[in-house]
């Protein structure tokens, strides 16, 4: 069984929700962001 080039394989996989595996990766830089932000005014707030 041979494989598929990689061009075939990213031409063909798309991500489950957004329009191109960019804006996936954008979106889970944001919410990582927001995340480390959110707890560090959670413990500036309560430390």
């Amino acid at each position: 069984m041979e494989e598929e080039p990689f061009e075939a394989v990213e031409k063909t996989q798309k991500p489950p929700i957004f329009r191109s595996w960019r804006q996936f990766y954008l979106f889970v830089l944001v919410f990582h962001a927001l995340i480390i932000t959110l707890f560090y005014w959670f413990t500036k707030a309560y430390a």
